[in-house]
């Protein structure tokens, strides 16, 4: 791999603290228990769920789908 296939990558991919990723899984964890305490939410509620997150975060709806369509791929 040559330095500008480094560089390229490095521009696409952004990097993850995983301290940070975990924190957040956790919180959304927590967060889809206490909106569905009683039972296990369909795949359209937690999408639904992230959305109505995401849009609370300030998100725009482009932001929104272009996120929601990597989730699903």
């Amino acid at each position: 791999m040559s330095d500008s296939d480094s560089e390229s990558e490095s521009d696409t991919e952004p990097d993850v603290d995983i301290t940070q990723l975990q924190s957040l899984l956790t919180t959304l964890a927590h967060e889809l228990e206490e909106r569905f305490p009683d039972r296990e939410p369909s795949e359209e509620e937690v999408q639904e769920f992230l959305r109505e997150r995401l849009r609370a975060e300030g998100r725009s709806e482009e932001e929104i789908e272009r996120f929601m369509q990597k989730l699903q791929s």
